[in-house]
């Protein structure tokens, strides 16, 4: 039965699209692409990285298979492509670049399709949690990584896009140690979109980073994002997730009706409070008490962030463990770092002077001795007048 609707399915796509377009772009795919290894497969998703023959360069294709009883119709796949190419077009350094887009066959199936940069070094949840040992790594952490983060899904949501899968395995590291935000979830284009965007909950996603009220089938808006960098945040600096429980749906629960504890009472450092008052904001309950704007956040978090890192160099942390831009030297380097740090120009030094407010027995000596010789030439010159003079009258 599956069969019979998926064959329906193709043919009855291939009559209301312009004919052989679709089979001439599965061909031309084929073509250009060469497979490399499958990354992530689900029941209606495949994920896979390929080689790109015409750009020299990896990627990541995102292939979106339609359920039996749906339809990617005209519209389906002009919306798809809208917003990827909005994605597209965000073009924000921190957010992870969309090559291409568009429909293809898969496995004698019809796909939507998306080409992503390639993000080769894991995500976030390889990191997490961080060690215990050093306050400092979790202060570097939330300096080097959040920072760039928050401005890219502050470009989304001025885009008017809600990310909407927010969690640590969507936030992707490159070979540069660079984080980018990637999960964007295309495959909510094929059924019944603007429905699902605006009030039930997102289908797949672990409750330890949903909002409420998308748990609850509420509007999800930008501060259901706010609400989900929130649990990051709060993993990153506690150690742990917000919540723990034995399954989704207690942890569900758990987001909808208690309040959790300050990340530093879950650890030893105590360098990290500042920063508990940025988490637990953008863990509110209600959305109106959350940060209205990612932008609004980020700039509590940065002063929150400057506030840590000033406690951990009073309390004895080298500058360089917890500073943004200050690197590692070693061998000579370290030591030309040294002499720069340690002896600063200064401006030129007024001469010395004695207790009582003179110059120094030196200087006074040097200008004695200059005095003294200005005398002697004057004497000089007056002597070598008067026998000139004296000539002159003998004549």
């Amino acid at each position: 039965m599956i069969a019979r609707n998926r064959a329906h399915l193709r043919s009855d796509l291939i009559r209301r699209l312009p004919s052989g377009d679709i089979l001439r772009a599965a061909e031309a795919f084929g073509n250009r692409f060469d497979f490399r290894e499958t990354l992530h497969r689900s029941r209606n998703t495949e994920v896979a990285r390929y080689f790109d023959q015409d750009f020299g360069r990896q990627v990541v294709v995102r292939f979106t298979f339609a359920e039996a009883d749906q339809e990617i119709t005209p519209a389906v796949l002009r919306s798809f492509r809208a917003t990827t190419r909005i994605l597209a077009a965000a073009a924000h350094p921190a957010i992870v670049s969309v090559y291409e887009s568009g429909l293809t066959f898969r496995e004698s199936t019809e796909a939507l399709f998306v080409i992503l940069e390639d993000m080769d070094a894991g995500s976030l949840r390889e990191r997490l949690p961080i060690t215990e040992s050093e306050a400092a790594d979790t202060i570097s952490i939330v300096q080097r990584w959040f920072g760039p983060l928050m401005a890219a899904l502050d470009r989304l949501h001025r885009l008017e896009i809600v990310h909407r899968n927010l969690r640590p395995e969507t936030l992707l590291i490159d070979t540069f140690d660079r984080v980018k935000l990637g999960g964007f979830r295309f495959a909510s284009y094929l059924s019944d979109l603007e429905a699902r965007a605006n009030s039930s909950p997102p289908q797949g996603l672990p409750a330890a980073y949903t909002a409420p009220e998308v748990t609850a089938g509420q509007a999800v808006t930008v501060r259901s994002d706010i609400y989900s960098i929130g649990c990051i945040l709060y993993e990153v600096l506690a150690r742990r997730p917000v919540f723990v429980g034995e399954s989704d749906v207690e942890q569900a629960y758990m987001h909808l009706r208690e309040k959790p504890d300050p990340p530093s009472a879950l650890t030893s450092s105590s360098a990290i409070q500042p920063l508990d008052k940025i988490a637990l904001r953008a863990l509110a309950k209600d959305p109106s008490d959350r940060y209205e704007s990612v932008s609004d956040m980020q700039l509590e978090l940065d002063q929150a962030v400057a506030s840590a890192v000033a406690a951990l160099v009073g309390a004895g942390y080298p500058q360089a463990e917890v500073g943004e831009d200050v690197a590692e030297p070693d061998g000579e380097a370290e030591q030309a770092n040294k002499v720069v740090v340690e002896q600063p120009i200064q401006r030129m030094a007024e001469p010395a002077r004695s207790a009582g407010g003179s110059l120094s027995s030196e200087r006074q000596d040097a200008r004695k001795s200059s005095g003294s010789g200005g005398l002697f030439l004057l004497v000089a010159l007056l002597v070598l007048m008067i026998v000139i003079a004296a000539l002159v009258g003998v004549r």
